[in-house]
């Protein structure tokens, strides 16, 4: 069956190849000469001219065959031959360096900036061509060119014109961008050749990586993480390799030793995403989970239920204030039904924790009821509410537990009229004081829903802004003052000594200055604790692995999520990072396509950030702040909603874009939004970012009109040209 497989991707391939290879070739000739016809005329030249056969696959050097005589951390051998392949690209520019396998690493390092970025298109198109000609077989090329590259020391730069080809040959819209590419390369060093370098670099980048078409964003990150997809291509023609650089690994099989390929513990949304993928990979997967309901914090007492309650609190605030007979709307009778309001939120979480049983069932993934404790290098134990428990042999170990509520010394949570996070989602009545200590992410949000159901809510927070760590501070002073001018009163620079509950229940709060100048006593009815979280890391059985946690009771992990023991990994609220989500989620996935033998990569600097409040505030990259004490030159480009259409018709026109890039390069290094639909414009910043575009990259892609976009748009024209153009 796998034969059957292989030969006809095989086939498809190689039908692909020959009847496009000579369009495409001609095709970039074309392109080419228009801005560079010395360079066209050698490549046609060497094209035209007759070619040496290139050396028969039992003459070539082939890493595989001595495979098995030789250790796999043996270095490879130094005179292998090489295919005259190499030398054709001597002739494209013009230098003759010697004839080994340091070819290629010579030639790139006498190029301009220009010729080695247009290389990379040339070795593609000579491929292909060559394929096109029928004088060497696919499986001869992936023998004498893709292995002996994969060994070779510079194979980061080398194994992407190899790839490149096999892509170029059905995807002739590559090469338009040849055109736009060049353009841009000429405009780039008209402003100067040390900023054109630069310039042309970014553009190499940006050209090669945007079309060739691998889907997944992680394997386009560098020349380096390319391998994985070498490996996909060895597969099609049944040529293994295994060395440092790359390791092909077949179907995943389930050995009798193992009643699991991989146990996940927790069901989050790190634990049940990695479990799902697993199980997409072929692997055997059980999800372990100690709560009732699946999906975690976030779902049943987090994200979810909390967006739920600002929505709806939100409307109510506009039908209850002005804003509604502002626009028109008149009506009489408003009356708040928290009770309803709390049901719509549960049934909500209920709708989603479902979702996730079904989802696990649709993709075999075998969910064990009970608290997971590791007890083996590749074993798991199940405790069950019974008292009863299982134990189950795995290959792999993934720990996804997440984080509690962190308490605050000398005051007792009853989750009554001293609540935390969890509490203050399911409060029975509408409190008419409320302090909460803290005015971060999680304490302004939950702030906002009670103080827009009618509460009198004072935030105590010991650092001197609103919306914790990481938020840009010009940002974080525009959002106090509006959350001040919709009811919320802060204390900051304030730190809290003790709260105690009287017995008419009223709870007293004695504070003081962070400085102890100052002391006063406030009162309120419900007093919310939201301090942070911390790593859920307890009564997992680590110690007896001998795995030790950090300062901060976070399970230390190397670039692929392995703690010191291989076999277990970590991800999510329970290792070093921001305590979000989408960063469980991603390390999830990328966790387990490492398991499975592919790349493992994230950018932690691309991982948005947003305030669920009205409005919303998201950012992404670095703030002003951290950009001044790197010592990063920097640009600064703003637009104000109150410039935008769309903002304008909705009349809520709160609020500001807010991009940095670099002064240089003109790369996209920080975006924060304040503002109608913030949290969703923040992922076009995000996704600009990873993919190292330029402001200006931004501010040339049409959007469309009138959407509250168009201010990302406008803010990235200020910053790589000075001034937006509706402002």
């Amino acid at each position: 069956m796998e034969q059957r497989v292989r030969e006809e991707q095989t086939a498809e391939l190689l039908d692909i190849l020959p009847s496009r290879g000579r369009q495409a070739f001609q095709v970039f000739c074309k392109v080419l000469r228009k801005d560079y016809p010395d360079l066209a005329d050698k490549l046609e030249a060497a094209a035209s001219s007759e070619r040496v056969q290139p050396v028969e696959l039992e003459e070539a050097a082939d890493p595989v065959s001595s495979s098995d005589e030789s250790s796999d951390d043996e270095p490879p051998p130094d005179d292998r031959k090489v295919l005259p392949f190499w030398d054709q690209l001597t002739v494209y520019m013009g230098y003759r360096p010697a004839k080994d396998a340091t070819l290629v690493t010579g030639l790139i390092s006498l190029l301009t900036t220009v010729e080695r970025a247009l290389l990379v298109c040339l070795v593609a198109i000579d491929i292909v061509n060559w394929v096109h000609t029928e004088r060497c077989s696919l499986e001869g090329i992936l023998k004498s060119i893709v292995l002996p590259l994969i060994l070779h020391p510079n194979h980061n730069f080398l194994l992407f014109p190899v790839l490149a080809s096999w892509f170029i040959a059905e995807k002739l819209d590559y090469l338009r961008d040849v055109t736009k590419f060049i353009k841009k390369t000429k405009d780039a060093l008209r402003e100067g050749q040390s900023r054109g370098n630069r310039k042309v670099t970014t553009l190499a980048q940006r050209f090669t990586f945007r079309h060739i078409g691998f889907g997944a964003r992680r394997k386009m990150q560098s020349w380096c993480r390319l391998s994985s997809q070498v490996a996909r291509v060895l597969r099609v023609s049944g040529v293994h390799q295994r060395g440092p650089a790359i390791t092909v690994a077949g179907c995943r099989h389930y050995s009798d030793a193992a009643e699991a390929d991989l146990v996940v513990i927790g069901s989050g949304p790190g634990g049940y995403v990695a479990a799902i993928k697993a199980a997409q990979l072929g692997m055997k997967t059980v999800c372990v989970e100690k709560n009732a309901t699946l999906g975690g914090t976030c779902l049943n007492v987090g994200c979810i239920p909390s967006k739920a309650l600002l929505n709806n609190s939100h409307l109510y605030h506009m039908a209850h204030g002005k804003d509604f007979a502002s626009r028109g709307i008149e009506f009489d009778g408003i009356k708040l039904n928290l009770e309803q309001m709390m049901s719509q939120k549960s049934g909500a979480v209920k709708a989603l924790t479902g979702g996730i049983a079904h989802l696990f069932k649709q993709n075999k993934v075998t969910h064990m009821a009970g608290h997971g404790k590791i007890t083996g290098q590749n074993e798991v134990t199940v405790l069950k509410a019974d008292g009863g428990q299982d134990v189950v042999k795995t290959k792999n170990i993934m720990i996804a537990t997440g984080s509690e509520v962190t308490p605050f010394p000398g005051i007792e949570i009853d989750e009554e009229s001293i609540v935390s996070s969890t509490g203050a989602l399911s409060l029975k009545s509408v409190p008419e004081r409320m302090i909460q200590i803290g005015a971060g992410v999680i304490g302004v949000e939950l702030g906002s829903v009670w103080s827009r159901l009618g509460s009198k809510v004072t935030a105590v927070e010991f650092l001197g802004h609103v919306g914790g760590m990481g938020i840009d501070m010009e940002i974080s002073k525009g959002f106090q003052r509006i959350l001040k001018k919709q009811g919320m009163d802060f204390k900051l620079n304030t730190k809290v000594v003790s709260a105690s509950k009287r017995a008419d229940g009223v709870v007293e709060v004695k504070v003081e200055s962070v400085k102890g100048d100052k002391e006063e006593t406030l009162e309120c009815d419900v007093l919310l604790v939201c301090i942070g979280r911390r790593p859920y890391t307890t009564n997992l059985g680590l110690e007896d692995l001998g795995i030790q946690l950090d300062n901060r009771g976070r399970i230390p992990v190397n670039s692929r999520f392995q703690s010191s023991v291989p076999s277990v990994f970590a991800i999510g609220d329970c290792i070093a990072g921001p305590m979000l989500a989408h960063k469980a989620e991603d390390e999830g996935i990328i966790c387990v396509e490492g398991i499975a033998g592919g790349a493992v990569h994230i950018d932690y600097n691309c991982v948005p950030s947003v305030i669920y409040t009205h409005p919303e505030v998201a950012w992404v990259g670095k703030s002003e702040e951290m950009l001044k004490e790197e010592g990063i030159p920097y640009k600064v480009g703003k637009f104000p909603f109150a410039a935008n259409s769309r903002a304008k018709c909705n009349a809520d026109t709160d609020g500001m874009v807010k991009i940095l890039s670099h002064q240089e390069t003109d790369r996209m290094l920080g975006a924060h939004i304040m503002g109608p639909g913030g949290g969703e414009m923040i992922n076009e910043a995000a996704l600009a970012m990873e993919y190292g575009a330029s402001c200006e990259d931004v501010a040339r892609v049409c959007h469309a009109h009138p959407t509250c976009s168009e201010a990302f748009r406008e803010a990235n024209m200020a910053a790589y040209a000075g001034k937006p153009i509706n402002f």
